[in-house]
């Protein structure tokens, strides 16, 4: 156990030393190419939780210890870990666990409590890795693992396997490295975790696996990440704060409150097991309450949108606009839509000419002239009515109608 100690802290110290130099690379990318500061506060309180956790291990306080030692004093088996298949199945077994114990971390309000600290940064990077909670002792993970114990794995290989899932997840926090193609249907990649640090509505409460992302297509709670939509990082509440205290306990202190102020035991202990915004009128802040009040809000804008292109229409009407038919809309184009030569043109129009009756003002010198003096003669009134006569015959009606006055 002492060996398995030592090495954890071997580890820390090189995965700090790697994010320290992300984030000397980092913070001169944003000043050369602009863009978001790199925040070094953020960086200081990841160290200062790291800090904190390695202190805290020297502490003899644990829900993980007299847990596991339950579950082996009582085994069903004793798992040999001498051959490769074994190892795949204790390897499958413990991401199986993990992957519900970290999905029952964002969906109970208790267990929320600490891994809130995990997600409370507003940028990822390779420090968010080791920010995990000083009270992660106490959120109970060890419940979720126990039944590996109990079915014969030993304890220390149990927590090896486990602290092996936590360093492959290092490097995947990050910005930096785009997608890798088929893997991501396989393991969990920077691209999928991603997601899952991200406070978006569509990206909420997804991505929980650890090296695999295998359990997540199974179980309906994987989500990719999307070209359209950045990923913003953080709480859906944002942490400001420069005070660790307040990053590490702000949750254990608003669950504290709703939980002495509640009407009933019933509502404490629904403040305690339901997921983290739960409120008892029904209007809080789960992850199903906003998509709720989203989807109304969509469905109200696009009854709004549909009104507002009615009412356009109408108007439209009512002003006199019509909608026509493209080839009589668009003098050029021939009947099967192509678009017509001048020439065609031409004889378009000069078909139009014939077929489509023309008042000249010879006529409508004549229709004035009829209404105002008696009736001409009816084969004078037969060529009154003609619309295209010849300029002689126009000028001999001419002279019946100054016959006439």
């Amino acid at each position: 156990m002492a060996h398995t100690l030592k090495l954890t802290y071997i580890v820390s110290l090189v995965f700090v030393s790697i994010s320290l130099v992300e984030a000397f690379v980092l913070n001169r990318r944003s000043r050369r190419r602009g863009g978001e500061p790199f925040d070094w506060n953020e960086m200081r309180l990841s160290l200062i939780d790291l800090v904190g956790r390695k202190l805290i291990d020297f502490v003899p306080l644990s829900l993980t210890a007299p847990l596991f030692a339950f579950a082996w004093r009582h085994r069903i088996h004793t798992v040999a870990m001498h051959t490769v298949p074994t190892l795949i199945v204790v390897f499958l077994a413990q991401e199986f666990c993990y992957y519900w114990y970290h999905r029952t971390s964002h969906r109970m309000r208790l267990m929320w409590a600490t891994h809130a600290v995990h997600h409370s940064p507003n940028q990822l990077t390779l420090g968010t890795a080791y920010r995990l909670g000083w009270t992660t002792k106490l959120s109970g993970s060890a419940l979720f693992f126990a039944p590996m114990v109990w079915l014969g794995v030993r304890p220390e290989i149990v927590m090896m396997t486990l602290a092996i899932n936590l360093w492959y997840q290092f490097w995947i926090h990050n910005t930096w490295t785009p997608k890798l193609g088929w893997l991501e249907y396989v393991i969990n990649t920077p691209s999928a975790h991603r997601v899952h640090h991200a406070s978006n509505l569509d990206y909420l409460d997804a991505n929980y696996g650890g090296t695999l992302i295998l359990f997540d297509r199974l179980f309906g709670t994987y989500v990719a990440e999307r070209s359209d939509l950045p990923c913003r990082y953080g709480l859906v509440t944002p942490t400001r704060t420069r005070n660790p205290l307040v990053v590490e306990f702000e949750h254990w202190v608003t669950l504290v409150r709703d939980v002495v102020h509640a009407k009933s035991a019933r509502i404490a202990l629904n403040h305690i097991f339901r997921p983290p915004g739960w409120l008892p009128d029904g209007k809080g802040e789960t992850t199903e309450d906003m998509r709720r009040r989203a989807a109304a809000q969509d469905a109200v804008e696009r009854r709004a949108r549909a009104l507002v292109r009615a009412t356009e229409i109408l108007w439209m009407a009512a002003a006199g606009h019509t909608l026509e038919h493209p080839i009589a809309a668009n003098p050029r184009m021939d009947q099967r839509g192509a678009e017509m030569t001048e020439n065609q043109q031409e004889e378009r129009v000069a078909e139009q000419s014939v077929q489509a009756p023309q008042l000249t003002i010879d006529d409508d010198v004549v229709r004035q002239d009829r209404r105002q003096h008696e009736p001409l003669p009816h084969g004078d009134r037969i060529a009154a009515r003609g619309l295209h006569r010849p300029a002689d015959q126009r000028h001999c009606d001419h002279q019946r109608i100054e016959h006439v006055v």
